[in-house]
């Protein structure tokens, strides 16, 4: 039900979108399906971080903006051999 309501809209991943319910209207970013979701269920990212789930049952949505591709571009760098390795560890949370 989320799927073809996201796909009749022309929605992507990614794109920042506004569902409006009776009761409220909701803007964030649209992030993938995971299995945890009911079938009428679409996952947004707030603007303060944190992910939400919301049924698109009766809901209206509009799309603000597309996403955008960015162009990373890397660069190598040259190692100093005088200085040791270390290790950055990242473990997450609901902001990392």
């Amino acid at each position: 039900m989320a799927e073809k309501f996201i796909s009749d809209n022309g929605v992507k991943v990614h794109d920042r979108i506004r569902i409006s319910t009776d009761a409220k209207n909701y803007e964030g970013v649209l992030l993938p399906r995971h299995n945890f979701s009911g079938e009428d269920i679409v996952v947004l990212k707030l603007d303060n971080g944190y992910n939400i789930g919301v049924s698109v049952e009766g809901a209206e949505l509009s799309i603000l903006s597309k996403a955008k591709k960015d162009k990373v571009e890397f660069t190598k760098k040259k190692k100093n051999k005088e200085l040791k390795d270390i290790t950055v560890l990242a473990t997450g949370g609901t902001i990392a």
